[in-house]
């Protein structure tokens, strides 16, 4: 077996990251545009039932894909937000 196919098995058996880790992660990669006038609080107000809610993946699954599908959902969510103040 190749060792590159060995490490990808060794990460898909972790669990995603913590919660926390989550939220600085989808926090910190939001568009400036998207935050700008609002603070942190508001921010992660907004976000933490989107993170909190997202589907779960293994630690190569949250890398590959659910990092980016709970940014795209937290900005939309930030948009609807912006929208309706």
């Amino acid at each position: 077996m190749c060792k590159y196919r060995q490490m990808n098995d060794y990460y898909s058996q972790l669990p995603q990251p913590s919660l926390e880790t989550r939220m600085q992660n989808c926090v910190s990669e939001l568009p400036p545009d998207l935050t700008s006038g609002l603070s942190i609080e508001t921010v992660r107000e907004v976000v933490f039932p989107i993170v909190q809610h997202a589907k779960e993946y293994s630690m190569t699954g949250y890398s590959m894909f659910g990092r980016n599908e709970t940014r795209e959902s937290a900005m939309a969510a930030l948009r609807d937000y912006r929208e309706s103040v």
